[in-house]
């Protein structure tokens, strides 16, 4: 049977004290659904949100969490639903763009109600308004990076892209193409044909020809939803430059990884988040110390939340109410000590100014080119 876990976490130290004012108390939510992601996924991330918080939090307000687990697409409204009406002032989590864009949905209704996803990327999240922020890359940012890393250090001229048209960060991906591509171009020519999966994920034989005559593949779906595209590459014998997105440096590879193994021609992605910089240093011993395990992407996005949440508890910790919360994140939307440094945020809401790294598929995961 389906089933829906609830926790409430009281992380509140005994020695909090409120304020002579009798300051309500402010409220933290954490939520997410297996729509996207399965519960094995989500937990990574909650594990770094834990982290994050727990280590910089001076005095940790009260967190509540709801993780839908039930498959179901709208878990996520399910989820923000339940937050809010235990009395969330902060909701938090949400990763995917499918999440984060129900949440808003819901959330943009309580006008009072901030919202920050952890790494979800799609382009309509930056038109909530201020209150509505992620820490993923804007969509403009993330395909020009890939049209510009195509076109000006891989040179390539003819391509094919893949999109999957029920998933809603697959799609925002074309239609951004689509809309700004001679902008993103310049001066140069590159043809590009789109084709779709359909419903079991599959290509049509008719577009494996024109992969065959293609100089490489853009996959713009996230790496589980492409292990059946993989295989019938695999087995019709077409192996080209494969060119993903951000998502598969953060996302789970298990599915696609013997195909990525067995490529003679090399697959490439983007990350916002590379295990050997200075930056991740302290995150990367926090994990070993606490959960005695090597660093992942999922858990880095969480931890970056965690961070982020912390210093805001941090400075209204001695009138923590949702005005003075408010006051303080528009007085200083920049936050240090996450895994990649400094994250800012735009005062109108919406993604995170981010630097993206092209990476390369070697052995056993993606690591940066080198010069």
């Amino acid at each position: 049977m389906p089933r829906t876990l609830i926790f409430v976490l009281l992380l509140t130290q005994t020695n909090f004290s409120y304020s002579a004012i009798n300051t309500p108390e402010l409220v933290i939510g954490y939520g997410s659904s297996d729509a996207v992601l399965p519960q094995k996924s989500q937990e990574l991330w909650y594990r770094g949100f834990r982290l994050g918080y727990e280590k910089f939090a001076k005095k940790p307000h009260r967190v509540i969490e709801k993780h839908i687990i039930t498959g179901e697409k709208l878990g996520a409204i399910e989820a923000a639903n339940f937050l809010i009406q235990n009395n969330a002032s902060l909701i938090i989590g949400f990763p995917t763009s499918h999440e984060a864009l129900l949440t808003s949905q819901v959330v943009n209704k309580k006008t009072s109600i901030v919202s920050i996803y952890a790494g979800a990327g799609h382009a309509k999240l930056g038109s909530f308004g201020s209150n509505i922020l992620t820490t993923g890359e804007s969509m403009d940012l993330s395909v020009s990076t890939v049209v510009d890393f195509i076109v000006h250090t891989l040179k390539f001229k003819k391509g094919v892209v893949i999109s999957n048209p029920h998933a809603v960060f697959s799609v925002n991906q074309v239609e951004n193409l689509k809309q700004n591509l001679k902008d993103y171009l310049g001066k140069s020519k590159l043809d590009l044909t789109h084709v779709e999966m359909d419903k079991k994920q599959t290509i049509s034989s008719t577009d494996l020809v024109k992969i065959k005559n293609a100089d490489f593949i853009w996959m713009t779906q996230y790496a589980d939803e492409s292990s059946i595209i993989m295989s019938q590459l695999e087995q019709n014998k077409i192996d080209k430059p494969i060119i993903t997105n951000s998502s598969w440096s953060t996302g789970d590879i298990e599915f696609i990884r013997r195909f990525l193994v067995n490529k003679k021609t090399p697959t490439y992605s983007f990350a916002l988040w590379l295990p050997h910089t200075r930056a991740s240093l302290e995150f990367n011993s926090l994990i070993k110390q606490i959960y005695n395990q090597s660093p992942t992407s999922e858990i880095a996005y969480g931890y970056d939340i965690g961070v982020i949440t912390a210093e805001l508890s941090n400075r209204v910790r001695k009138y923590p109410n949702l005005k003075t919360f408010k006051a303080a994140l528009n007085f200083n939307r920049c936050f240090n000590n996450t895994s990649v440094g400094k994250i800012c945020f735009p005062i109108t809401g919406g993604h995170a100014s981010r630097k993206i790294t092209p990476t390369i598929f070697s052995r056993n995961e993606f690591k940066e080119i080198p010069d």
